[in-house]
């Protein structure tokens, strides 16, 4: 099967108001429990860690050449609890490209054609899955929409001919092949996983982009289409959408009849009913769009670059800017919403109010550590409790 279960031993501070040029924190907020990543405190790295009722999985990226490890705490106390490895395929890495979620299941797309997915009520495999074509590949990404996990798969591993979205039933592993997509003059095809819609007659509508790249011009291209799984017909298509031909990897957000979706160099706003481009917000610098998330809160679409220091707030009806929050810093982390406020990581934990962009506070990781990084947070809703990794330790605190 190739996965290995392993032993199974193994009151904040007041936040400043200063305008955003406060001092580093040293403690804004109450460190609950650290557990180091690796044995030997080595540095690593960890994927975004994944919530569940009673846990809360790590990964531990660079310990082993070839390999990551996912490990499973007792989200209130810290406690270890197991550890699981994904063996990897001839000649491959067995690292995660992408998780998703959903109920008590945990799945994990791993060497890109290889799926595992763990009951978290167990902490037993559920079912794995290996795409079926020898010289396979897939997509990096997967997500979850309704019962489904949706990933790309592709029969070669460049200059595609053809590639495919599938979905799995997150339940059982269970795979169909929802749309193929075929190269036209030179691009191959690669969608991404989609966002979905119900539509008035209560079909559901997927909206996914097909990143694509010539091999023989090296040009990129970019095409957004909506998918009626009921009729299995395209609804609506915008070709070569983005300026540049490249895009975020992040799934389009929906809301309110439009969907949203990052190009490398702009924000787009496309009516989801008719594919009428709405409005587009351009930005100032090449390719710092390609793995920045998108939310929306309190009225507010809001991202942050990760090459240019500055956090957005923009109408989601007509893209004018709200404010542009310039000491955040440059930072692959995601964003997260929180009781008013935005959280991340970069060289610091940052704490943003959404009303204003007001720096409330950003605080150093207690590793204090040179040149160490805090990653992107997860965040239990109903506890206040955020989850996250610098390059040393997995980390609790109590917002």
């Amino acid at each position: 099967m190739g996965l290995i279960a392993c032993n199974k031993q193994m009151q904040g501070t007041d936040p400043c108001d200063c305008g955003g040029c406060c001092d580093t924190l040293a403690t804004p907020i109450k460190l609950l429990w650290k557990q180091p990543l690796a044995p030997d405190s080595s540095e690593n790295w960890s994927m975004k860690p994944a919530i569940f009722q009673d846990k809360v999985v790590f990964s531990l990226l660079f310990y082993t050449e070839g390999q990551e490890y996912y490990k499973v705490y007792n989200k209130q106390t810290g406690k270890f609890l197991w550890q699981w490895e994904a063996t990897p395929l001839p000649g491959t890495a067995a690292l995660t490209e992408g998780w998703a979620q959903k109920d008590n299941m945990f799945i994990i797309n791993s060497n890109f054609k290889r799926m595992y997915a763990f009951d978290m009520n167990t902490d037993q495999l559920a079912w794995s899955y290996i795409a079926p074509y020898q010289t396979c590949t897939g997509g990096p990404n997967i997500n979850i929409m309704g019962d489904f996990v949706y990933h790309e798969q592709s029969k070669n591993q460049i200059d595609l001919d053809s590639s495919f979205l599938t979905r799995l039933h997150y339940k059982t592993g269970a795979c169909d092949t929802v749309f193929t997509l075929i190269k036209e003059n030179t691009y191959s095809p690669s969608p991404y996983p989609p966002a979905l819609w119900v539509n008035p007659n209560g079909d559901s509508i997927l909206v996914f982009q097909n990143r694509q790249i010539s091999f023989k011009t090296l040009r990129y291209k970019c095409d957004l289409y909506a998918f009626n799984l009921r009729t299995r017909k395209i609804e609506w298509e915008l070709d070569s959408l983005t300026s540049d031909g490249n895009s975020s990897v992040k799934t389009p957000l929906v809301y309110n009849g439009k969907v949203y979706f990052f190009g490398a160099r702009e924000l787009h706003c496309v009516d989801i009913q008719t594919g009428t481009i709405k409005w587009q917000k351009p930005c100032e610098k090449w390719d710092h769009l390609l793995t920045t998330n998108l939310i929306l809160a309190e009225g507010k679409l809001l991202y942050k670059p990760h090459n240019d220091g500055y956090l957005y707030a923009v109408d989601p009806e007509t893209g004018n800017e709200i404010y542009r929050r310039p000491d955040t810093e440059t930072g692959d982390a995601e964003i997260a919403y929180y009781k008013g406020n935005i959280y991340y990581g970069s060289k610091y934990l940052y704490c943003v109010r959404v009303s204003d962009g007001k720096v409330l506070w950003k605080m150093e990781s207690p590793t204090k550590r040179s040149n160490v990084l805090m990653l992107s947070v997860s965040i239990d809703q109903t506890t206040g409790k955020l989850y996250v990794a610098d390059k040393y330790y997995a980390m609790c605190f109590q917002l």
